[in-house]
């Protein structure tokens, strides 16, 4: 498995966790930066048994704001296909989601062939839906075409208006820019927020993950 290929399974894998703790109750245990437990009020956390390789780490709650897990979460990292959700809230806060998007020949010289066809029309909450869960970079660069040529600019502002500072985004798909440039970078506490912002502003957004 490659650099990339292992930040995208335990980034994607982040992300199902911190949807999937939405729907659980309360856990009123805090777990401190270094992963131990610190105060246990009403029941045991489900972390202190829990040993994550991942480099970096942030659970919290999303109704209480309280912090369930961290470790190294403020470390700027390589988004890889995490930088799409950011490709999604700004798509839909751009555009309505019945807008129509055409498959371009830029789009499909993308990296990675997710299946999609020259000249192919899709309405973009379909297309945004089959991004995020087919992590199609065509599908993102479309999308990304389609809204305007400042498309990441925009990104990277919607970034800094919410807050998350250590995010900045160079392509709307996180592929690599070069050897020795990722496509998009930030902290896994920023990606926890992104996650929460979307479920309170942008609902649709999460709700693409589960539409069949």
């Amino acid at each position: 498995m490659s650099k990339q290929d292992t930040y995208i399974t335990v980034g994607m894998a982040l992300v199902t966790t911190a949807i999937s703790l939405i729907m659980l109750p309360q856990i009123t245990t805090h777990i401190s930066a270094e992963g131990k437990s610190v105060a246990p009020l009403s029941q045991p956390s489900p972390f202190t048994t829990v040993t994550v390789q991942a480099k970096a780490v942030f659970v919290y709650d999303v109704a209480t704001g309280k912090t369930l897990y961290a470790k190294n979460e403020t470390e700027a990292l390589p988004l890889a296909s995490l930088t799409k959700i950011m490709t999604a809230v700004t798509a839909a806060e751009l555009a309505p989601l019945s807008t129509i998007v055409t498959i371009d020949s830029k789009s499909l010289a993308q990296n990675g062939d997710s299946g999609l066809y020259l000249y192919e029309r899709w309405n973009l909450k379909t297309l945004l839906q089959y991004t995020l869960v087919a992590s199609s970079n065509d599908g993102a660069m479309a999308i990304a075409s389609s809204l305007g040529t400042d498309f990441v600019a925009a990104m990277n502002a919607k970034a800094e208006n919410i807050g998350l500072t250590s995010m900045h985004f160079y392509n709307p798909s996180g592929l690599d820019e070069s050897t020795v440039q990722a496509g998009a970078f930030g902290s896994a506490q920023d990606v926890a927020h992104l996650l929460a912002y979307a479920l309170q502003h942008d609902r649709q957004i999460i709700c693409l993950l589960y539409t069949s």
